[in-house]
């Protein structure tokens, strides 16, 4: 059993090469919201759920119509949420708000957020286009709708 240690010690070690792979950041979304129309108005709720790998985030970005009203936002390690104006167009024309929800920490791994909204329905007789919000930042999105 020596004899055969010895042997393996005395034998030169040979180099080893490690090839390696860059792992791209990758956010990924899930969204479900329920839109509950009465005869004044559209309220929702919207849950999020981000899958954010190889990457951390510290703020969040939603384009929100001009009409609606945030009323809820909740989730882990947020510090603070603000919805300012996106700007306007060339034409002169008031363009989309920007929801902003800024977290404590970087956030990184499974990370779920509710949103709460309302948009005033101003004329119940002419059709009328539900409010949707968009989120901005992910690689790959799913978004689920149930009116009620």
């Amino acid at each position: 059993m020596r004899e055969a240690r010895e042997r393996l010690m005395a034998q030169k070690s040979e180099e080893v090469t490690v090839i390696t792979k860059k792992i791209e950041p990758r956010v990924t979304l899930v969204s479900a919201c329920r839109l509950t129309v009465d005869e004044e108005r559209f309220s929702g709720l919207a849950g999020w759920t981000y899958n954010i790998q190889n990457t951390e985030i510290r703020e969040l970005t939603f384009e929100i119509p001009r009409n609606t009203m945030i009323t809820l936002v909740e989730g882990p390690g947020i510090y603070d949420w603000k919805v300012t104006d996106a700007g306007s167009d060339a034409k002169g024309a008031q363009g989309e708000r920007e929801l902003k929800v800024m977290f404590k920490n970087p956030m990184r791994g499974i990370l779920s957020i509710k949103t709460g909204f309302e948009t005033e329905i101003f004329n119940m007789k002419a059709p009328v286009k539900a409010p949707f919000i968009r989120p901005h930042g992910a690689d790959e999105y799913k978004g689920y709708l149930a009116i009620d």
